[in-house]
């Protein structure tokens, strides 16, 4: 989205919600979605045992999937070096909103990243094809829809008219293209370092799943 930054942000002037401010919306599927935020690694994590259990590997299954983590990862760095190495705390702060890069085209770009990713270690796998994908598909996108929705809440009270506007010219999912790619201040070195855990991640699951296939 129009990237929400959060909690230990680097930005000085990162704006958050004063005592007496109006917050977030308190609908239920508002607090439901800022839940998820929270617990967000859990549903990687969750689908990520499933798989290295029933994992069932071939080297097709494997370069595929590994194309997709790779894919994935790409649009996360991208997104990551606009947006700022903020993304894994776990409330909403926003220094700014972020219209530039990826975010120029459609509002989520990083999540988009995180689905990719979360596809390519399951095609890795080859774990319970194709059941399993349905299954991420379904949840994933219900997931991260109800986090979108809280996350918009947020933007859409600090940012206001700027947010509208924004809103109205990007996709919430679906790129708009037309829109055309607008560049601005991005930083690869500080998105290399925010996303190393990622990076590790991505090794110990290959890793994993190469002694699964011995197995």
């Amino acid at each position: 989205m129009g990237h929400s930054e959060y909690k230990r942000s680097p930005f000085k002037n990162q704006r958050q919600l004063k005592k007496g401010e109006t917050g977030p919306t308190k609908g239920p599927l508002i607090k439901v979605g800022k839940y998820f935020f929270r617990k967000r690694g859990l549903l990687g994590a969750l689908f990520f045992i499933v798989a290295l259990i029933w994992a069932h590997p071939n080297s097709v299954h494997f370069i595929v999937g590994a194309f997709l983590v790779l894919m994935g990862e790409f649009v996360r760095l991208t997104s990551v070096a606009y947006s700022g190495p903020t993304t894994r705390a776990r409330s909403f702060v926003a220094p700014r909103l972020v219209t530039e890069g990826p975010y120029s085209i459609v509002r989520n770009p990083i999540y988009w990243g995180n689905f990719f990713i979360g596809l390519g270690f399951l095609w890795m796998s080859g774990a319970l094809f194709p059941y399993l994908f349905f299954v991420y598909l379904a949840v994933f996108w219900i997931y991260y829809t109800l986090i979108v929705l809280a996350e918009e809440d947020f933007l859409r009270r600090n940012f206001k008219e700027e947010f509208e506007e924004y809103r109205i010219r990007t996709g919430r999912f679906v790129p708009r293209f037309k829109t055309g790619w607008r560049n601005g201040a991005h930083d690869w070195g500080e998105a290399i370092r925010s996303e190393r855990s990622t990076f590790y991640v991505i090794l110990i699951w290959t890793l994993l799943l190469l002694i699964r296939s011995l197995i």
